[in-house]
């Protein structure tokens, strides 16, 4: 959509704000999340526009995939399903943690929700043959959302993920920096911080076409298996074994 955009310009107007976020401490980690869910949670309205349009035969017929389908399926969505690991860095952070856990299944649930109920959307919008080529299916559909006072509303829509993105970025490089500052005492969470938004910074130069995003997805996708079927679970035991 932005084929001239410098990413250099922008990963170094967003990388700023990010380190700004990450001085403030933790607070401010939970107050950009909460404005990364209440924000853009208007998109949810942008569903009507595509519906319009949907033919749900196109999700006919039910069940007709194989094991092997689900499998590959189920290791494609691994990684939109990742970051719920991250608790395990910001738990102690949490008062009443126990008393809490209701609202993070209540959050998992609805985040489930929102994956369930636009990939339906999707699927009865998009022919099975353009859907399987598109690269970006939901801004696609932000397309064709018209108000009488707005015509291109992918902008709009566009600039608004950022503020999804944006506590995806700073849960990560807090934890990353709070680890390192563990792994290696001698080191500050700060100077492990800048380290980590430099080598962003400069991997964003490496990291431009969508062939190379969607390799990088899969690396990801692929060590979130191992992190969650092997790591945790592993981690867990060894947990159990020491307390005992």
């Amino acid at each position: 959509m932005f084929p001239d955009l410098n990413l250099w310009v922008a990963s170094a107007v967003i990388l700023p704000l990010i380190a700004f976020i990450l001085k403030g401490g933790f607070r401010s980690i939970v107050g950009i999340c909460f404005l990364g869910v209440v924000l853009p949670s208007f998109l949810v309205l942008t569903i009507y526009f595509p519906l319009q349009y949907a033919h749900f035969g196109n999700l006919l017929p039910v069940g007709g995939f194989t094991i092997k389908e689900m499998v590959i399926s189920t290791r494609n969505m691994v990684l939109s399903y990742l970051r719920f690991e991250l608790t395990l860095f910001y738990y102690g952070f949490i008062k009443m943690a126990e008393r809490s856990q209701k609202w993070a299944h209540l959050g998992n649930a609805v985040t489930i929700f929102t994956y369930l109920a636009l990939s339906i959307i999707s699927f009865a919008y998009f022919p099975a043959s353009y859907i399987k080529n598109a690269e970006w299916a939901t801004l696609i559909m932000w397309k064709i959302v018209e108000f009488p006072f707005l015509e291109r509303f992918e902008y709009i829509g566009v600039t608004t993920w950022m503020m999804v993105i944006m506590p995806i970025l700073c849960l990560f490089l807090w934890a990353a920096s709070r680890n390192m500052k563990h792994l290696f005492p001698h080191l500050q969470q700060k100077t492990a911080l800048y380290m980590g938004l430099l080598l962003m910074f400069l991997a964003v130069g490496f990291i431009q076409t969508r062939s190379q995003i969607s390799l990088l997805n899969s690396i990801t996708s692929q060590f979130g298996i191992f992190f969650l079927g092997s790591y945790i679970p592993l981690l867990y035991i060894l947990t159990l074994r020491r307390r005992k």
